[in-house]
């Protein structure tokens, strides 16, 4: 009998330890998630920012025809070589960059719902743990009482 009441106050320790880890995890959680909020607050304003000014992009490609040479006829005579090198690179950059920062903002929200789920599910097993232990410890406190009584009686 006391070979069994050893192994429960065993196992009441690794509950401890359980406990204790879980709690760790999920505070550690808390901590990269408020660490890494702002950049992924500066990830989805950049895609908002990409995707607006495509859409000023695709609708700008909608004006009428005389509109466009009006327009590029001034950036030209304004300053040609950056007209000539940059401005034709730049609505497949602008696609690259939302695709790019779509992908970004993706990840970093799977991410930190993964991180989410396990502060709740850290959190669910502390609060379990806490439950068997306070189960355990109460029986383990009738168990010890019950082999005084033993001792006592012998």
């Amino acid at each position: 009998m006391n070979k069994d009441y050893e192994k429960a106050k065993k196992q009441v320790e690794e509950i401890k330890k359980i406990k204790i880890d879980s709690l760790v995890r999920a505070r550690k959680g808390e901590f990269w998630i408020k660490e890494y909020s702002e950049e992924l607050s500066s990830v989805t304003n950049n895609y908002n920012n990409t995707k607006a000014r495509l859409k000023e992009l695709f609708e700008i490609k909608r004006l009428p025809w005389w509109v466009h040479v009006v327009v590029h006829t001034k950036m030209f005579f304004h300053n040609p070589i950056h007209y000539l090198t940059k401005n034709r690179d730049y609505p497949s950059v602008m696609i690259e960059s939302y695709w790019e920062f779509k992908r970004l903002k993706k990840e970093w929200e799977d991410d930190f719902d993964f991180t989410e789920e396990a502060i709740d599910r850290d959190y669910k097993v502390y609060e379990e743990a806490s439950k068997t232990l306070k189960k355990m410890e109460s029986l383990l406190k009738q168990w010890e009482k019950k082999i005084k009584l033993k001792r006592k009686y012998k």
